[in-house]
Order: C-alpha cells, then sequence, then structure tokens
C-alpha cells in the first residue's frame, strides 16, 4: 500500500475520533445541568414543569440549526 494512501486514511480516522469525541462532549455538557435541578428548583423556585421546559428550550437551542 502506498504511504501517502496509509497517512491520508490515518488522518481521516483521527479526524473522525475527534469530532465523534467533540459530540459526545458537547451531548454530555447538555445534560449536565439535570443534577443541578433539585437546587435550582430551591434557589429560583420552579416546579417540575419548568424545569421540563428549560430542559426543552436547551435541547431546541443545541439542537436547531443556525441560518
Amino acid at each position: 500500500m502506498n504511504t501517502s494512501i496509509r497517512s491520508n486514511s490515518t488522518y481521516e480516522r483521527r479526524a473522525i475520533a475527534l469530532l465523534a469525541l467533540g459530540f459526545g462532549l458537547v451531548g454530555l455538557d447538555r445534560w449536565l445541568i439535570t443534577p443541578l435541578f433539585p437546587q435550582m428548583m430551591r434557589d429560583l423556585g420552579l416546579t417540575y414543569q419548568d424545569l421540563g421546559n428549560v430542559t426543552a428550550v436547551l435541547g431546541l437551542a443545541w439542537g436547531c440549526p443556525r441560518s
């Protein structure tokens, strides 16, 4: 196998691995707010419905494409 083809393949695999890791960390970051819900409920006087709305709006804001 040609070395330039092998190096391109290695580069592509590393790029895909880094992109997957970045995407996974973004998804994890989005869900890190949920352990804070009990404290948020006490401090801000929120209900379970309010917390559901916070989660929904956050998910929409992260998932909607920017135009």
